[in-house]
């Protein structure tokens, strides 16, 4: 029986970076059964369903660096700090139009973790061409940054202060193996500015849940991850590290197919 290979990508804001160059590699080659997006990870998820590689690269290399995504003196100009509404923008226009056609046709494939504001709890939301913006910001909107996202009359946060690395929703969905793409290096313990993303990450409850899901339920787990944090924080502009750390997931993710026996 053909194996259903799912695929998680993680939270860590622009350290996000690593997971949208091991996507562009693996969305090219491996048929996924279900594409999980958590937090910063929703944009790479919803990319690689659309197939537009070559638009989520260049929205990475070159239009979220310095003050364009994150700008600690938006609120003087009536904006978040984490301009996610900017970022939205991009996928709207002629040159890096997000497929809202194929997020539609494939829907049910991808799956975006949010977080309730009332209960705290994680949802796991399929979106479609009509709702999908609104729910790549929710799943990424981390508070004291970005206020909750209104969907459906309901207020969210960002998936990863929930569920990053959402193993039992892969488990039920009856994936056989997944692929776990975390964006920091093994030991990395961020400290974030002003709790832009407290609770967004947190290198013990990765671990824990990796290994339980591994162990205790039979799922097949592969665990991508930086070897090094070539971003110095997950708030880290610097254009060239962002661009040497997307450098570091494609070829992580060529060495991974290397030796991986796709089902």
């Amino acid at each position: 029986m053909l194996k259903r290979v799912s695929l998680i990508l993680g939270p860590g804001a622009l350290c996000g970076a690593y997971g949208a160059g091991v996507a562009s590699v693996l969305g090219q080659h491996i048929d996924f059964y279900r594409v999980y997006g958590s937090s910063v990870g929703v944009y790479a998820a919803t990319f690689l369903i659309t197939q537009q590689f070559n638009i989520m690269l260049d929205i990475w290399r070159n239009h979220v660096h310095e003050r364009l995504l994150i700008n600690f003196t938006n609120p003087l100009r009536k904006r978040n700090i984490l301009d996610l509404e900017y970022l939205v923008s991009l996928f709207k226009r002629d040159s890096s139009f997000l497929n809202l056609d194929k997020v539609s046709s494939e829907r049910g494939r991808l799956v975006h973790v949010l977080t309730s504001q009332l209960s705290g709890e994680p949802e796991y939301f399929y979106p479609s061409g009509s709702d999908v913006f609104d729910s790549m910001i929710a799943s990424s909107a981390v508070p004291y940054a970005h206020p909750a996202v209104k969907i459906n009359d309901r207020y969210f946060y960002d998936g990863a202060l929930s569920d990053p690395y959402p193993f039992k929703k892969v488990i039920d969905d009856g994936s056989d193996m997944v692929i776990v793409v975390s964006n920091f290096c093994l030991g990395y313990n961020p400290i974030f500015i002003l709790k832009l993303a407290s609770l967004a990450i947190k290198k013990y409850r990765e671990d824990v849940e990796f290994f339980e899901a591994s162990i205790n339920n039979d799922l097949q787990t592969v665990l991508l991850r930086p070897s090094s944090q070539i971003l110095k924080s997950p708030i880290d502009t610097d254009r060239i590290r962002i661009n040497q750390t997307i450098d570091m997931g494609i070829n992580d993710a060529e060495m991974f197919l290397k030796n991986f026996e796709a089902p």
